[in-house]
């Protein structure tokens, strides 16, 4: 995870385009990576402990705010209808139009993502169950995820605000 630090950092910072490249690519290659973690996290694989899977599983998915146990809950599901109608993963790549820039440039950046994260945090704001998810433990464990990123999002542009404050008054002076 140190790598995703210092090669944001340089995306953030750096001018030098093949730096700046290179940074791009090591993130892209991380990112994939944990994802791949993660699944051997849900899958139970990684550890003996189911606990120690989770909390893996969980750290993982921080950086895309891709929780563990929605993932786990949706992938198992993958499996158990795997060549039925409702064969669903949790990463549903079901686009239309990728033959064109503009299907592919949607896909690319899948925005509806973004709602469906904001839906489930409202959810777990207002006590109601997460869409699609019928079993109460897979609910609870999908909301403290997501509430957790939610933590950490925030934490982290209060931390950011804070440093520029510091550093500004720091000039100042």
């Amino acid at each position: 995870m140190g790598l995703i630090v210092i090669a944001t950092t340089a995306i953030a910072f750096c001018s030098n385009p093949f730096l700046l490249g290179a940074a791009m690519l090591i993130n892209g290659m991380m990112f994939a990576h944990l994802i791949e973690l993660q699944h051997e996290c849900m899958h139970g694989h990684a550890f003996h402990s189911p606990s120690l899977n989770r909390v893996f599983g969980v750290a993982c998915g921080i950086f895309m705010a891709s929780s563990n146990a929605h993932y786990r809950y949706g992938h198992l599901r993958h499996h158990a209808w795997l060549g039925t109608l409702r064969n669903l993963e949790h990463f549903n790549y079901r686009f239309a139009n990728l033959h064109s820039l503009s299907g592919f440039t949607r896909a690319f950046f899948d925005l509806s993502r973004y709602k469906r994260v904001a839906r489930i945090l409202v959810c777990a704001f207002t006590g109601r169950m997460v869409p699609g998810v019928d079993k109460p433990k897979a609910n609870r464990e999908i909301k403290q995820e997501y509430l957790f990123y939610l933590a950490i999002f925030a934490s982290s542009i209060a931390a950011s605000i804070y440093s520029t404050h510091l550093a500004v008054i720091f000039l100042l002076a």
